[in-house]
């Protein structure tokens, strides 16, 4: 099995490379494609952007370390679905976007609309202005369709590309050292001819981008601003981060950006706290090591003990160590100064769950899911209670009505199993197994639940032509795989 080191390694890989492994599984997932010519939609039809997207993304999912916190998920997807309401060329396109906790700064964009921004990158930000830079600038490459423009141009380095990278994790089994050197050699290798393709998709991307800032109320110099600050930070690395690899910063460039945001007239933009207080959160979840955690937040309240984004850090803190009257305390607190603060809500019901007292948990969060419904984090942390209540019979029908909503977290079809075999519908479990193991990229996995659910009793008249459904569909992308190699 990998280590961890080299499976994060691998993880930053893959998101480096991104748009150009792709390319590798573009001429083979697309059955033939035709020749390559000047058309972008004779090269590489939305569909099989689409299908090629999904089946990447499920693999990613096997390896890299994507955030399934509930709250984190649905502020990047909040943010993200801003920007792209506001870019009218997204309208036909499926957008999901994803929080890698990775200490490498990257951010990327893959085929099918599905934009993955490392950890590393948010806290770097200091405003969501600059965040929201970085992001617009991906949803602007998949907006423009540049995975398939250079389809053309990188056809033939994938393969080496990608076989230097296996050869490298082969390496790696033996000597982790030697094999992420290999890895990081490749990918390097393949980066700069990726760069020298690739100026004029990123200035239209940046054009696009700060067009989309402006349009949605943000400051358009974010993405400028953000760029100078990790070219800055970074100048005397040996090893630049993955993120200026793929996204190369010159002074002509954020020039070229600060001069396009100045005729946007941007006007002064205040800092989100929901972006904040999800900095505090990330932060929180990422750092493993509770000492450096303490002095860090030590540090912090020296310098604004006040401020309700540090005291929330600490109510985090205090929860990871047991110290429920301090997270207690502070948690009351932040609830009483701004009672319609989801983040405060949220965690005023950890706490409440961490004390075993779910009866006030149930009733806070059942009010807040009446006021927001179908609010992902609400709804994951209303179905725990439930569960913990023994309400297994309400968390099951809570969630049955969730899944029905396209673009379902993985997590969300293990908690609605858990729920039915609580329920008793034993019946109904395999194939919310078999829906989470499809979506976490084990497709073997899933099949063999999806067999069992086909098998098992069921009062629903669907159920077994659906499942055949998804089981023919699952043998049909493993099909593929198996001849693309």
């Amino acid at each position: 099995m990998l280590s961890e080191l080299l499976r994060s390694r691998f993880a930053a890989l893959l998101a480096a490379l991104a748009l150009t492994t792709t390319v590798a599984t573009v001429a083979s997932a697309a059955n033939d494609l035709p020749d390559i010519g000047s058309s972008v939609s004779k090269t590489l039809s939305l569909t099989q952007e689409q299908l090629i997207g999904d089946d990447y993304m499920r693999q990613i999912r096997q390896f890299a370390p994507i955030i399934d916190d509930p709250e984190i998920v649905e502020y990047i997807n909040d943010l993200g679905f801003r920007l792209v309401a506001s870019a009218p060329d997204a309208t036909d396109r499926q957008f999901y976007f994803f929080v890698l906790a990775d200490p490498e700064l990257n951010a990327f964009a893959l085929p099918g609309g599905y934009i993955g921004v490392h950890s590393a990158l948010i806290l770097m930000a200091d405003n969501e202005s600059e965040l929201a830079g970085v992001m617009a600038h991906e949803t602007a490459h998949v907006i423009q369709r540049h995975l398939a423009r250079r389809v053309e141009r990188q056809q033939q380095l994938s393969l080496p590309t990608l076989a230097a990278i296996i050869g490298g994790l082969i390496m790696a089994a033996n000597n982790p050292q030697a094999g992420i050197a290999a890895m990081t050699a490749a990918q390097a290798g393949a980066t700069q001819v990726m760069i020298n393709h690739t100026r004029e998709n990123e200035a239209e991307a940046d054009r696009i981008g700060i067009q989309i800032l402006a349009d949605v109320s943000l400051d358009p110099n974010g993405m400028a601003s953000f760029f100078e600050k990790m070219a800055a930070q970074t100048r005397y690395m040996q090893m630049p981060p993955p993120v200026l690899l793929t996204h190369p910063v010159s002074e002509q460039r954020m020039a070229d950006a600060r001069l396009r945001a100045a005729e946007m007239h941007p006007h002064p933009v205040s800092n989100s706290l929901r972006f904040r207080l999800m900095q505090a959160k990330l932060r929180d979840l990422t750092q493993t090591d509770l000492d450096q955690r303490e002095r860090e937040q030590v540090q912090a309240e020296k310098l604004a003990e006040a401020d309700p984004v540090v005291r929330y850090s600490r109510a985090l803190l205090s929860l990871r160590r047991g110290e429920l009257d301090t997270a207690t305390r502070i948690a009351s607190q932040l609830m009483q100064q701004e009672p319609s603060n989801l983040s405060y809500l949220l965690l005023q019901a950890q706490v409440l769950r961490a004390r075993q007292n779910f009866t006030d948990a149930e009733q806070l969060l059942g009010k807040a899911l009446a006021l927001h419904p179908n609010h992902h984090a609400l709804t994951v942390a209303y179905s725990q209670v439930l569960l913990d209540l023994g309400k297994a019979d309400r968390a099951r029908e809570r969630l049955l009505a969730y899944v029905s909503l396209p673009d379902t977290e993985p997590n969300v079809y293990r908690l609605l199993a858990s729920a039915q075999n609580q329920a008793g519908k034993t019946d109904e479990v395999h194939e919310s197994q078999g829906l989470y193991l499809q979506a976490v990229g084990d497709l073997s996995g899933a099949i063999q639940q999806f067999e069992l659910a086909r098998r098992s009793r069921s009062d629903d008249p669907y159920a077994s032509t659906r499942i055949q459904a998804r089981i023919q569909h699952l043998q049909n992308i493993l099909l593929e795989r198996r001849r693309r190699r």
